[in-house]
């Protein structure tokens, strides 16, 4: 049986909605041939392997191509006609990034799945500081594109941009800025969410340590930390990094959410709630 991109999209599109584990493999099969069929570089690699559509009869025997193919070929579906945006995986500039390409609508569905999975984690309905840059100055970041979503679904509350791309493309925070916005939660008693790559945090605290300058953030403020450095900034051991929040910003460590994603996968993961209870410890939960 044929599928099509268009039907096997709205039949995705309900699944990130409503989640079923019986739905689940046969989607998983039906990627995979959809897959197999229409991405060249994908289809060579499987049959390499030995794997085709006729031998592949369970979602856990799906050939994963490595990482690093993204960075040699177009391991894409989508005509070079139809693509609006291109993520770039991150790294120092010395390296060569992987590359996804996207359209108008599996964009859309990147940000359905985004903003599914995160509402589950995440209180996005308040006031957000984001410490990257805006989607304006790293449009081929899916962090970024994430992050916007994000501002997108607090449309009612105050969000904010506050880091800025140098001269290199490197990640730079704005520091009186963001001083600025945390002065005036603060006088407003008002809860913030503060979002940012590990990296950014170490900027941001080395400047405020200049600074000699720590504040406490208002009761039911919370913050999101995903990691990677990537050569950016001096390296801290996480439980450190965590320490540090803690003493600049006065938030507890229940209140500091770690994500996990790479733009090769498309989906993120988290490893405690701030809406619900999580039994066990702290563990990087992905979507169903």
């Amino acid at each position: 049986m044929k599928i099509s991109f268009a039907e096997f999209e709205n039949r995705l599109r309900d699944f990130t909605r409503n989640p079923s584990s019986s739905d689940f493999e046969t989607l998983a099969i039906d990627l995979f041939r959809l897959q197999f069929n229409h991405v060249l570089a994908y289809r060579k690699f499987c049959e390499a392997e030995g794997y085709t559509p006729e031998n592949v009869k369970v979602w856990a025997d799906i050939p994963a191509i490595p990482t690093t193919a993204f960075k040699d070929f177009e391991l894409t579906g989508i005509p070079v006609t139809q693509r609006t945006a291109i993520f770039q995986s991150s790294g120092t500039s010395e390296q060569r990034p992987s590359r996804h390409f996207h359209n108008a609508r599996s964009l859309a569905l990147y940000e359905l799945s985004s903003l599914m999975w995160a509402r589950e984690y995440l209180p996005l309905n308040g006031t957000m500081l984001f410490l990257t840059p805006s989607p304006a100055q790293a449009a081929h970041s899916s962090l970024v594109r994430m992050f916007d979503t994000f501002r997108r679904e607090a449309a009612l509350a105050h969000t904010m941009f506050a880091g800025h791309a140098d001269a290199s493309g490197g990640w730079q925070v704005d520091v009186p800025q963001i001083i600025s916005e945390l002065s005036r939660v603060i006088d407003c008693a008002t809860p913030i969410g503060v979002l940012g790559t590990a990296f950014n945090f170490v900027h941001l605290l080395d400047e405020l340590a200049i600074r000699k300058l720590r504040v406490q953030l208002p009761p039911g403020s919370w913050i999101l930390e995903t990691g990677g450095y990537k050569g950016r900034s001096r390296s801290l051991p996480k439980p450190e990094l965590h320490r540090l929040l803690h003493d600049f910003f006065g938030i507890q460590p229940n209140r500091i959410v770690c994500e996990y994603g790479m733009s090769e996968l498309s989906s993120q993961a988290y490893n405690t709630s701030l809406n619900r209870v999580v039994a066990g410890s702290r563990t990087f939960q992905f979507p169903p």
